[in-house]
């Protein structure tokens, strides 16, 4: 499957779904950085979408959870 890749709403990240050894994650990357990390806490987890405010970011499998990102 095709990475899912969504840009934060200030302009300075991007979440990438994507499978990786048979299980989907999102990753993180600062524009303008070489460097991809794995969100933490983000196993299984499938259509995310930023907050409005950029820190965090929101996924569905159980549709109640939430991850909030150190900047």
């Amino acid at each position: 499957q095709r990475p899912r890749v969504t840009i934060s709403p200030d302009g300075t990240q991007l979440a990438i779904e994507a499978f990786t050894e048979g299980r989907r994650r999102i990753f993180l990357r600062a524009l303008g950085s070489p460097e991809t990390v794995e969100l933490k806490g983000s196993l299984d987890a499938a259509a995310h979408f930023w907050s409005p405010d950029s820190r965090s970011i929101r996924y569905d499998p159980t549709r109640a959870a939430a991850l909030t990102m150190s900047h």
